[in-house]
């Protein structure tokens, strides 16, 4: 559920607290960011923008953007990236598969309160300039991002920098464009009080949160893969949730950056190290070091017994991070819902939901018209 503060108003209509201002950062709002800005005699958002690096793509200025509300210190705000932002009225394009649509449509239908947000490619060329590049760089960053971003060859590279970019300036919630939401965002803290341990140590900053969820534990797949990061846990980055300039981002974009920059372009076109580029390995890595600052020791407090108790998750009060169990994001393959007994149970047209339950991941990425083979 949303969490009450002193400067939040509650709604007659609904149970779900608003935040006072729109959609806000630490330090800026989406019109300081160049997004867009607002016309004050009608109340509409108007075509005018804080000057950008480059012209940005006209999508881009007619953003319809209600009062952002808040899950703790998270936006609640849907990225999600996609060849057209338009997918809903753009005939002309084919989705791929065609049941796509539903998946995105999905991100709406649940999450009705939140704003959603589909960047196409040309919007994500506009904000990683806008926010990472020009002289100086736009950023702490630099423009080391950006010339990152430049280098990268392969789409499917760029959108694993873009999904860090994004929740490191807006905050938000991250889902990549082959998955299905079941469960509203707002109940992905599992209802966990996320202000617990707040000044128990001097080094955590209250408005940083991350929520991340299991891809596998350790030596979970060791069995049938003798690849040596099957024997380690990794979390999953097609969904995931940040506070805005969250310093593991930060950290996120930077390694990426030095790695991208000091590779070979015949390294960076080669699909097989997608993963080790900007994928769940890097990530996974980003999130336990920066866990570790704190004394949260992120692999270690897992184990390969924890898939039996797939329904539990781990609330790190000290860096505050909320690691969701395996399955959490990944609900389609879960042993409590493909279990044949439970499929008689709850009905064949009808599966389902449990609290843990939050997406579905499709693999698009994975099938012969995916990232891996095309």
């Amino acid at each position: 559920m949303l969490k009450k503060s002193s400067f939040w108003a509650r709604q007659t209509r609904s149970s779900v607290t608003y935040h006072s201002s729109p959609f806000a950062t630490p330090s800026a709002s989406l019109h300081t960011l160049g997004i867009i800005s607002s016309d004050a005699e009608n109340n509409q958002f108007s075509s005018s923008v804080v000057p950008p690096v480059k012209t940005p793509p006209a999508q881009i200025l007619t953003l319809p953007l209600p009062p952002l509300q808040k899950l703790y210190q998270i936006p609640l705000l849907i990225h999600q990236t996609y060849k057209t932002n338009t997918p809903f009225s753009s005939p002309q394009v084919s989705l791929s598969p065609p049941e796509r649509l539903q998946w995105f449509e999905s991100w709406k239908l649940q999450n009705p309160i939140a704003h959603y947000k589909i960047w196409n490619d040309d919007e994500a060329d506009w904000f990683m300039q806008t926010h990472f590049g020009g002289e100086g760089g736009g950023s702490d960053l630099g423009n080391r991002v950006y010339k990152a971003y430049l280098k990268m060859e392969l789409m499917v590279m760029k959108t694993d920098l873009l999904r860090y970019a994004l929740l490191y300036v807006y905050g938000g919630f991250y889902a990549d464009a082959d998955t299905t939401c079941l469960q509203s965002i707002e109940k992905w803290d599992g209802g966990i009080n996320l202000s617990s341990g707040l000044g128990k140590n001097a080094l955590s900053s209250p408005e940083h949160l991350l929520i991340v969820g299991v891809e596998w534990y350790p030596n979970y797949f060791s069995h049938v893969n003798s690849e040596d990061y099957y024997k380690r846990l990794q979390l999953l980055q097609w969904t995931f949730a940040a506070s805005p300039k969250h310093p593991a981002l930060f950290a996120l974009l930077q390694e990426i950056s030095n790695d991208v920059l000091n590779s070979t372009r015949e390294y960076l076109s080669d699909r097989t190290n997608v993963e080790a580029v900007g994928g769940p390995q890097v990530f996974t890595k980003a999130v336990a070091q920066y866990m570790s600052q704190y004394g949260d020791a992120l692999e270690a407090s897992f184990s390969n017994e924890d898939a039996a108790t797939s329904t539990r998750s781990k609330w790190f009060e000290t860096s505050r991070v909320l690691v969701h169990p395996m399955y959490a994001y990944n609900a389609r393959s879960s042993p409590s819902r493909t279990k044949w007994w439970r499929w008689l149970r709850d009905g064949l047209l009808k599966r389902r939901i449990g609290k843990f339950d939050f997406v579905d991941h499709h693999y698009w990425g994975a099938s012969k018209q995916g990232w891996k083979f095309t």
